[in-house]
């Protein structure tokens, strides 16, 4: 049992931040919305260590990471098709397997 409150909960205000632009604000609160409170703010809470430093330490980095994996922006997946090579090569191999099965047959006469 540890006795000492070495616990860490470090409180992020993101909905009223005055160091993060409106336009990141809003991709920061769609993206967290899961983590924040009703009032917009991010709660990170650290009790791993036995060093309250630590913790603090840990928070801080959790935090960063969290707000630097919200604001990074997904490339958009463009959609392809199958090349005429690939489309022939299945072909191929389904008429392989088809043949294949054809030929396990027990033939009755």
């Amino acid at each position: 049992m540890n006795k000492l409150e070495t616990r860490v909960e470090l409180l992020f205000d993101i909905a009223k931040s005055p160091c993060i632009p409106e336009h990141l604000r809003q991709r920061l609160l769609s993206n967290l919305s899961f983590k924040l409170d009703s009032l917009g703010v991010l709660r990170v809470v650290v009790q791993e260590s036995r060093s309250q430093w630590k913790n603090k330490q840990l928070a801080i980095e959790r935090l960063a990471l969290l707000l630097k994996s919200a604001l990074k922006v997904h490339k958009k997946r463009i959609s392809t098709k199958p090349t005429k090579t690939a489309r022939e090569d299945r072909l191929r191999m389904k008429k392989v397997r088809g043949e294949t099965k054809r030929l396990r047959k027990v033939v009755i006469e």
